[in-house]
């Protein structure tokens, strides 16, 4: 497949061909049909593309010379000559709707001389779908699968068409391809299924046939064909079937009634316990897991999503032991804010005013404050709550949603790269930060500690992107060589190297559901890759210059790129349309970030300033002015509220986006800053810079909030102090007494943290609870 023209080439074949440039004094008409007919008479591919280019772009006002044209191009019967036409209508059909209805330009002529390439496979599906032949693949073998469910996903005024050649499809090869595709990466329900199970296709082999079955929801014919369960048990796929309902299932469904009348479960103890759990298998579960230890294996493998249904389900129930293994996997000054929600959800669902009191009185303010919340609001409290839960409820009803920062100091200073560091990633739990540079190096680091965890090696050229998978079990590189590398952070092993990109990788960015991994750079074009197989799934086109910066809104159903050409393009990943186009900035777009709830775009540029878009209207609402060098990173709070951007010339400053007003600029930075990235806790903000290093900046007021008090040492007590003294924020106020006073009774009661006794220091400003 010849690579898609740019529009220069697309004038400068026009231009030969029309004559403007031939023959000065002649009649342009005659100039033109001369070209024509030279180019006709040539016959060759090339001759070919300039008319198809010609046909479907500029066709002429002049209606002789477009017949001409026309007439000519039916000339050209050749299969390479066919095929040039082809290339140049799949090219047109890939970009918005005016370039594609040019390629209804060209259809006819490939239509009246019945053509249909052999190869490549998505040449020949675009062909077949566009001219409306779906019949014409049946017979088509396993490498036309791809194109079509590609097609299907793209466009959708294909789609039933699609649909259709799926639907036709005759090659038992070609259909158990289609099939082990769905049970790789489909559900029960999904439009695939539904195809499928209308056309009656299933594979080939029994024992595949039968799992094909089960897991399509087809449960009655599963039965017919696996009468005793043994070709089940052939496909050793009870593990997979109990994993799969793990992930997607409910209790009572189907397949759990079909697995509980089996007798089948997982072999693995820990995974046979959860599944006994989620099943609804109570008494099971229990015989299996008297002491939980179970249950706390079950906490450190479960997926993502089967954590997260773990908790609803013992949310529900009111059961407390997902909370013991909770804290056997972690101690609670570690819980991260995933953790903290699913604590409150079930303690609120188990409804005990006695656990909820004293988890508050474990857990950090921010948290506390919700459980308080969550107590009864009676003038007495239930037996076994003393009187100072009173006081401490009435304080946490008062507070608000902290959303400022209080900025102290630069905690630490990473060095050992030897080069610019040119992006830095959190990890999603925040205990790891990752960070690249132009050494050609990925570096892990402990942000406590302030040492380097692994030195992953691989990039022959500067590594310009990184980026941690939604569940950090996957960190991917971007880089000037060209490639984009997937590394498993626990071992630093390079997983997968995807090769696609013609010029350097600066910018990478993962979809929310972490099945994306969307990439930009020099050769001005986006790509959206399978980071489970490495393959391309499909590229956007429509950029003309370098591309800087890509990122997906919350809910990844938008993706934002920015770039040389001055403009942030908004994509429907789901169809490769452009949707929108802002325009405003009079400077590259170096990074644009979306804000937690998704209602607002950033965007920094070498034009010094940043914008502030609203991503349904295009409109710009705030431009921020002030930094003096080209923005070249930006980052907002995870809380929102807050925009820290980082510049070259110097400084980072903080932003509230509300008002658009600068708030606080931090000292520390001696040389330009490259990159910039909050903790997923809100807590620090790390920056990198051209000198080589990266600092981590501690946010020491939302450290009281987010840290237990019974694990508060010295220098947090000296901190409250310090703030009940000198702050000037009347919004921090009202939580620094409630910190106090949650600190008072947390001493009288003699908490214990992970089993461990603390005896919190005398804070000189303890609040007397009345009560």
């Amino acid at each position: 497949m010849t690579s898609p023209l740019t529009p220069d080439q697309i004038h400068k074949y026009s231009s030969r061909l029309l004559g403007l440039r031939l023959w000065p004094g002649l009649p342009r008409r005659w100039q033109q049909n001369r070209a024509i007919q030279k180019l006709a008479q040539d016959g060759s591919s090339a001759a070919a593309r300039e008319l198809a280019l010609s046909v479907a772009h500029l066709v002429p006002s002049d209606p002789v010379v477009q017949q001409n044209l026309i007439t000519a191009l039916k000339s050209m019967r050749e299969d390479y000559q066919l095929k040039e036409i082809a290339e140049i209508a799949i090219d047109n059909d890939r970009h918005d709707d005016a370039r594609r209805e040019h390629t209804e330009r060209l259809l006819p002529l490939i239509k009246q001389a019945n053509y249909l390439p052999f190869e490549p496979p998505n040449l020949r599906v675009f062909v077949a779908l566009a001219c409306e032949w779906p019949e014409r693949l049946a017979d088509d073998g396993p490498e036309v699968v791809q194109p079509l469910l590609k097609a299907y996903e793209i466009f959708s005024d294909r789609r039933e068409v699609a649909l259709s050649a799926i639907r036709a499809l005759r090659a038992q090869g070609t259909i158990d391809t289609l099939c082990r595709h769905w049970m790789e990466s489909g559900s029960a329900g999904d439009d695939l299924a539904s195809m499928l199970i209308s056309a009656g296709h299933s594979p080939s082999e029994p024992v595949e046939r039968a799992l094909f079955w089960l897991l399509i929801g087809q449960i009655q014919r599963y039965e017919e064909l696996d009468h005793d369960g043994t070709l089940l048990i052939q496909a050793q796929a009870i593990n997979r079937i109990c994993r799969h309902w793990m992930e997607t299932g409910a209790a009572g469904d189907d397949l759990a009634t079909l697995l509980l009348s089996a007798g089948h479960s997982p072999s693995e103890p820990a995974e046979r316990a959860l599944f006994w759990l989620l099943i609804g298998q109570i008494q099971r579960y229990e015989e299996l897991d008297l002491d939980g230890l179970l249950l706390v294996q079950a906490h450190v493998s479960g997926s993502a999503k089967v954590r997260k249904r773990l908790a609803a389900e013992a949310a529900a129930a009111g059961r407390m032991e997902w909370l013991e293994a909770m804290q056997q996997c972690k101690r609670l000054d570690q819980f991260d804010a995933t953790d903290w929600d699913s604590t409150i959800q079930i303690l609120e669902g188990a409804a005990d005013p006695h656990s909820i009191w004293q988890w508050a009185l474990k857990a950090s303010p921010l948290h506390a404050q919700k459980l308080l919340r969550a107590l009864p609001s009676s003038p007495s409290q239930p037996t076994g709550i003393p009187e100072e839960a009173l006081g401490l409820q009435s304080l946490a009803i008062q507070l608000s949603v902290p959303d400022r920062h209080y900025f102290i100091l630069c905690i630490h200073t990473l060095s050992g790269h030897d080069d610019r560091v040119r992006s830095i990633a959190w990890s999603p739990d925040g205990h790891c930060l990752a960070s690249g540079s132009s050494d050609n190096t990925i570096r892990l680091w402990d942000p406590i500690s302030g040492a380097c965890i692994h030195t992953l090696l691989g990039h022959s050229e500067t590594v310009w992107s990184i980026a941690w998978s939604p569940d950090g079990s996957c960190l991917a590189s971007g880089s000037e060589d060209k490639t984009i590398r997937l590394w498993d952070p626990a071992t630093g092993a390079c997983t997968h190297t995807l090769a696609g990109h013609t010029g350097g990788v600066y910018s990478i960015a993962w979809s929310p559901n972490g099945r994306c991994l969307a990439s930009g750079g020099r050769d001005k074009k986006i790509s959206l890759w399978d980071p489970a197989t490495g393959a391309c799934n499909y590229t956007l086109s429509g950029r003309d210059s370098k591309v800087f910066t890509i990122a997906w809104s919350p809910d990844g159903r938008c993706l934002g790129s920015g770039g040389e050409d001055k403009k942030i393009r908004l994509w429907d990943p789901a169809t490769g349309e452009c949707t929108h186009t802002l325009a405003g900035h009079t400077g590259g777009v170096y990074k644009i970030a979306w804000s937690p709830d998704g209602l607002c775009l950033a965007s920094g540029s070498s034009d010094h300033t940043i914008k502030l878009w609203d991503p349904m209207s295009g409109a710009c609402t705030h431009t921020l002015s002030g930094h003096s060098g080209s923005v070249m990173s930006i980052a907002w709070w995870p809380y929102g509220h807050c925009l820290a951007t980082g510049s070259l010339d110097n400084t980072i400053r903080l932003w509230d986006p509300t008002s658009g007003a600068w708030t606080h600029t931090l000292s520390g930075e001696t040389v330009s800053v490259w990159s910039i990235a909050w903790s997923p806790d809100g807590s620090c903000l790390a920056s990198s810079s051209f000198d080589n290093t990266i600092l981590v900046w501690a946010n020491e007021f939302f450290s009281l909030l987010t840290m237990p008090l019974a694990c508060y040492g010295e220098k947090q007590w000296k901190l409250l102090s310090t703030l009940q003294h000198e702050s000037k924020q009347d919004w921090q106020r009202p939580w620094l007494e409630f910190i106090d006073a949650l600190g008072g009774v947390i001493r009288r009661f003699d908490v214990t943290v992970d089993d461990g006794a603390t005896q919190p220091t005398a804070s000189p400003f303890e609040v007397e609870i009345d009560g």
